[in-house]
């Protein structure tokens, strides 16, 4: 029902008449077609939803300790996703946003098959679960890689990646290191310990490549939970690939890609405490079957 406001006959009219509603903004008054809220109710929307909903809820019962350390890491440390906009946010948002991630990256573990060098590992690559803690982080996660065993530092980055239209998906790292000798590759950690994984999302579809990417980070199709390796005598430079065993139902998702449509797939590490940070995107084409 529409009201009337203001002192004129007419006055302002705000609501919905009919199939228009009326509103108004700084400009002054508008009308548009009214159109009705879309809420598809899809998996991915109710786990999202059901995440943060778990998130919130617990947020309120920590003790005002508590509280104000998540509000000094949320003022000086917190930095999602993209590594930028520190201090923005509140420490209820730092609380909530990380303990979804876990949430989200736990539903979404795939049982990754890995390779390196395009030959499979010695030892299969094993995975933990991410794990979420009502005490906040000392940092946030950084890009950087070290081996547990020697501490060296590692760089690892994004080199390739593919996706098809079931959602399955092949990524290949670049582990670049300068081992004085043989060594074991075990738990990947960063260049300060924290134990970490990798997230895997993608974007909208566009129909050609070099397109701009609206919302690089629309979906996710899977993260590969703390992996595990023992892999002998490695050298300098290796490539280690993670190939998803299992896709995601596309009929959970809105406008998920088809066969030759492009899409901008993106490569987060993951702490184990859900702080992220994007280590390498990729633009690919979108495959019948890897």
């Amino acid at each position: 029902m529409a009201r009337i406001i203001g002192g004129s006959p007419l006055g302002e009219v705000r609501g919905k008449v009919g199939g228009l509603v009326y509103s108004a903004n700084r400009a002054g008054q508008y009308i548009r077609a009214y159109r009705i809220p879309v809420n598809p109710r899809t998996l991915a929307q109710d786990r999202a939803r059901s995440a943060f909903g778990t998130a919130s809820g617990t947020y309120h019962h920590l003790s005002g300790s508590e509280k104000s350390s998540w509000q000094a890491f949320a003022s000086g440390v917190y930095s999602p996703k993209i590594g930028i906009n520190v201090g923005q946010f509140s420490g209820f948002n730092a609380y909530t946003s990380l303990r979804a991630i876990v949430e989200n990256c736990n539903a979404m573990n795939q049982v990754c098959t890995g390779k390196m060098n395009g030959s499979a590992l010695s030892v299969p690559a094993t995975f933990s679960d991410f794990l979420f803690t009502d005490t906040p982080p000392v940092y946030t996660v950084q890009p950087a890689i070290a081996e547990t065993a020697t501490g060296r530092a590692l760089s690892v980055l994004l080199s390739a990646a593919d996706c098809d239209e079931e959602g399955k998906f092949h990524v290949t790292y670049a582990i670049d290191g300068s081992p004085t000798g043989g060594s074991n590759i075990e738990d990947f950690v960063d260049g300060q310990g924290k134990s970490l994984g990798f997230l895997i999302q993608i974007s909208n579809p566009n129909p050609q490549p070099g397109m701009f990417y609206q919302n690089p980070y629309k979906y996710t199709l899977g993260a590969t939970g703390i992996p595990s390796f023992a892999i002998a005598d490695r050298t300098a430079v290796e490539n280690i690939e993670f190939i998803s065993s299992t896709g995601i139902d596309r009929s959970d998702y809105q406008a998920f890609p088809f066969e030759d449509q492009y899409v901008k797939l993106s490569s987060f590490v993951v702490g184990k405490d859900g702080t992220i940070i994007c280590n390498g995107s990729e633009e690919v084409k979108v495959k019948k079957t890897l």
